[in-house]
């Protein structure tokens, strides 16, 4: 095995092993802790698109959304941006979503990690996969039409 090869295999398990890392925390680590996690339900108050990034012709390519909502804890009426957006997601909706007992202004919806997790997990497993099959295999490296390595 080559240099070249030695080293498209290290970048593999890295940025394979640091996925999984990811993954890992993503889903054992809760955004807030359970022992201080508070449930009500928000009501998406305002959806504010921008747009920005670079343009092909007339279209823009890059659109955010900031989802606000309004909720209340204690008698105390609460708006925050929501951090998350989905297509779905309208003006006036009703959602469920966990505070922070401690700091109420810290939202999140409820397993809203979960997803990122799972792709994080999946691909740090393609990654690591790819770089012990390139341990054991030795393919060549091609550079425009070249073989390399």
């Amino acid at each position: 095995m080559s240099n070249i090869q030695r080293g498209i295999a290290i970048m593999f398990l890295v940025i394979g092993l640091c996925a999984l890392v990811l993954g890992a925390y993503l889903l054992l680590v809760p955004a807030i802790p359970p022992e201080f996690v508070g449930e009500t339900q928000a009501t998406i108050v305002d959806i504010a698109v921008s747009y920005g990034g670079m343009t092909m012709g007339e279209r823009k390519r890059d659109v955010d959304h900031s989802v606000l909502v309004a909720y209340e804890v204690d008698g105390k009426q609460i708006k925050r941006e929501l951090g998350a957006y989905t297509s779905g997601m309208y003006t006036g909706q009703v959602l469920d979503i966990q505070y922070d007992v401690r700091e109420p202004g810290r939202i999140n919806l409820p397993g809203g990690r979960k997803l990122g997790a799972i792709i994080a997990l999946a691909l740090g497993t393609v990654f690591v996969g790819l770089g012990v099959l390139l341990t054991k295999t030795g393919v060549p490296v091609h550079v425009n039409g070249q073989q390399v390595a």
